[in-house]
């Protein structure tokens, strides 16, 4: 799993703001992907239908298994995602990390 090449498919879905992907632990397959996802202002967020254009997109076993809907992500003063730890506990990381983008959403 790539989690930049997923980032990008996803990152084109027009009611996405912000995503980060993650590889969270899975007990059959070892690894899932997990997507943090940030809708845009006045979107609602629908996992079926991200699923769906994905589908167009992506190779199946590259669609994230779960996804965590966040108000904001980490970013650095640069504006692009901080790393993520693949237990994913978007709870812990500090809000000063969270900063505004520059780049209108797109992230790298």
């Amino acid at each position: 799993m790539y989690p930049a090449e997923i980032e990008e498919a996803i990152s084109k879905y027009p009611a996405v703001l912000l995503c980060a992907v993650v590889a969270a632990p899975d007990p059959v397959l070892g690894g899932v992907g997990k997507a943090f996802v940030v809708p845009r202002p006045g979107t609602s967020f629908d996992a079926g239908r991200l699923n769906a254009f994905l589908s167009e997109r992506l190779a199946r076993y590259k669609i994230p298994s779960h996804y965590a809907v966040r108000d904001k992500l980490p970013m650095t003063p640069l504006g692009r995602n901080c790393l993520v730890s693949a237990t994913g506990r978007a709870s812990s990381w500090p809000a000063s990390w969270c900063v505004p983008t520059r780049r209108g959403g797109r992230h790298s």
